[in-house]
């Protein structure tokens, strides 16, 4: 705020002395120059005014803060649903300091946020997805009425994870903490590689007289089993932030295939490992639907959870393959009918050794590749659905965290040993049913139709 709007403020504000009411002041306000003041609440005017006296005047920080030529600083009125005091003090391995902080309904709040420094004292990555789990879990067991009991404005609280996100940085300045890398660099001359990119396709499909149902689109993609495990919320400030496991990155790979007349194939899954040993159980919730709709849970039996020329070949031999074969029967086109497949350039799809057998074994299969760099730009998966589907594993892993929570303190566990299993062999098992749940959300024509829009495959 200017010492000009100033003046205009403080001739307003004369004329309705000595009650200075801000919803007049406002309005008047509003009339004169709503391009300046349009956005300025009652509420906001109203603090700066100081009411303690005889009669209404503007405050002395106000009128210095003027001086000075800056805004005068208004109190929000938003406050969280938690708001109290308390204090806490961090265990010295991670850092020495007391904090005091704000903070309602402290018989609930206080030993969650205590639980987190202590979390955070042995190590494990705290993500926002891991803290929300949390914290929904303890509010729905101890007061789930925070949840269905409208505001003042008639909201209901949501625990977004805008929410948490304020409410770990305010209670325990604590913010999220994740290494950095440099991004790759598109080359100079893109629009010409994507263009010949296109064309090449273009010709292909005419050439050939491919169907749209004969278009089919591969991408690899890596899933974490803990979602969000490369970061975790630490001490602003804190010079070393360690996690259990920060050396070994716990992933596995989804191939990803979607169609140009919008279904998605059934997912093929790469595991680390060389035996049935480092599969999901079979018992696993959600296994039986995943292995009737066709998906693949494999080794990769290599140091690695990337696809191998074995892998790539049974995803071919048992989902793309059989796709394309059952497609040609329903639209009467002969065996010999062509197909085309756009899939990454990367070294084990172009090797000479996985081409050659596509030519031998699946003739009719014509693949052609993404150019090198530009995924993010011409990979019609990249580009449109692989970040509905990770939002999509994100939700389960959260939903996950919450049941076991919950179904600890419905057993009667303290609050302070409630504890979240991140070993391999039950976070493996969950990825069975996050792959359930994303493609039975995603396997829409809808959405799938949508992914191709980008890159100009018609």
């Amino acid at each position: 705020m200017s010492p000009l709007l100033w003046m205009t403020i403080e001739r307003v504000a004369s004329r309705f002395k000595p009650e200075m009411s801000p919803a007049d002041i406002v309005r008047e306000l509003k009339k004169l120059n709503s391009a300046q003041f349009g956005r300025l609440a009652p509420q906001t005017l109203g603090r700066w005014i100081d009411r303690t006296g005889e009669s209404p005047r503007w405050s002395d920080k106000t009128i210095a803060r003027v001086q000075d030529g800056n805004r005068p600083g208004g109190v929000t009125t938003r406050v969280g649903v938690l708001v109290c005091t308390a204090l806490y003090f961090y265990p010295q391995d991670v850092v020495f300091t007391e904090i005091h902080i704000q903070v309602a309904h402290l018989e609930v709040t206080q030993p969650f946020l205590e639980q987190l420094i202590n979390l955070r004292a042995l190590r494990l990555p705290l993500t926002l997805t891991t803290i929300r789990g949390l914290l929904i879990g303890h509010l729905e067991h101890f007061i789930p009425q925070i949840f269905t009991t409208p505001s003042l404005d008639g909201t209901l609280f949501r625990c977004s994870e805008a929410f948490v996100r304020k409410f770990v940085h305010r209670a325990l300045s604590w913010t999220i903490r994740a290494s950095t890398r440099a991004g790759r660099k598109v080359p100079s001359n893109a629009d010409s590689i994507l263009r010949s990119a296109n064309l090449r396709i273009a010709y292909v499909i005419k050439h050939e007289d491919i169907p749209s149902e004969l278009i089919a689109n591969s991408d690899q993609t890596q899933v974490l089993l803990a979602q969000g495990s490369n970061v975790t919320y630490a001490p602003i400030g804190a010079n070393q932030v360690a996690t259990i496991g920060a050396e070994e990155k716990r992933a596995f790979t989804v191939l990803v295939t979607l169609t140009n007349d919008g279904i998605l194939l059934p997912f093929q899954s790469i595991y680390k490992g060389s035996s049935a040993a480092s599969l999901p159980a079979k018992e696993t919730k959600s296994m039986a639907e995943a292995i009737n709709a066709g998906f693949l849970f494999e080794s990769s039996k290599t140091s690695t959870y990337w696809s191998t020329q074995e892998t790539m070949r049974h995803f071919v031999d048992t989902v793309l393959g059989p796709h394309f074969e059952k497609v040609k029967v329903t639209m009467n086109l002969p065996h010999e009918q062509c197909s085309l497949w756009l899939i990454d350039c990367w070294s084990v799809h172009r090797s000479k050794e996985f081409l050659t057998w596509i030519g031998i074994y699946h003739s009719t299969i014509i693949v052609l590749f993404v150019p090198a760099g530009l995924t993010g730009l011409f990979q019609p998966c990249d580009v449109g659905f692989q970040r509905m589907f990770k939002h999509s594993l994100k939700l389960s892993s959260h939903d996950d965290i919450v049941q076991e929570v919950l179904g600890q303190l419905r057993r009667g566990v303290a609050v302070s040993d409630v504890a979240i299993d991140s070993t391999l062999k039950v976070l493996r098992n969950r990825t069975v049913h996050w792959l359930w749940v994303a493609f039975s959300s995603l396997n829409k024509p809808e959405i799938v139709k949508k992914v191709r829009v980008p890159c100009i495959i018609t």
